[in-house]
């Protein structure tokens, strides 16, 4: 194959993933961390400069292009297209990818309040917070998360000691093995 094609290497040093570099968000503040001193003070006071009072908050109502669903934003100002939802709004709930892009594509600023560690238990949840990222990332939203930690510790894949909840069945289980390779 090296013979017929140019190799091109996706992994250089010039590849990085800029949200993930520590420090990078010092300026911005855009990710609070519940164990650090004031991260809830501070997240608190970002939301509240850009939605301002609750009273005068707009409740927001998206449709979705392709299907018109309905997705509503609890608490906005749309002068400066910013929302605010918690995790469960956004993750626990029947939301895809059409309404994420509804909401990426109606406001700039979104805070999403509330993030878990997540395990293989909460496999639909984390699938959920990854397509939300994707649709907020590829619409150039500022995301800003109070999260239980640190990114990279959000999702726990330990296949030594999973214990699947009561009500998993055995293709869930399977599903969940699968998905639990991937972090390998």
């Amino acid at each position: 194959l090296e013979k017929y094609c140019q190799v091109v290497s996706l992994e250089n040093e010039f590849m990085t993933d800029y949200r993930l570099v520590k420090g990078a968000g010092e300026t911005a503040r855009v990710y609070f961390i519940e164990s650090c001193d004031h991260a809830r003070d501070e997240f608190l006071d970002c939301k509240e400069r850009l939605l301002a009072d609750p009273e005068l908050s707009d409740r927001l109502v998206l449709r979705t292009r392709d299907s018109g669903r309905e997705v509503h934003v609890p608490r906005a100002d749309l002068a400066c297209r910013a929302g605010y939802f918690t995790f469960d709004q956004l993750c626990g709930s029947a939301l895809g990818a059409a309404d994420y892009l509804a909401i990426a594509q109606a406001l700039h600023v979104v805070f999403v309040d509330g993030v878990p560690i997540m395990d293989l238990n909460d496999l639909d949840r984390a699938r959920r917070f990854i397509t939300l990222l994707d649709a907020l990332y590829d619409n150039d939203c500022v995301v800003v998360i109070y999260a239980a930690t640190e990114p990279e510790f959000l999702f726990v894949a330990d296949k030594k000691n999973n214990t699947f909840s009561e009500k998993a069945r055995d293709d869930k289980t399977k599903k969940a093995r699968d998905e639990a390779f991937a972090f390998d």
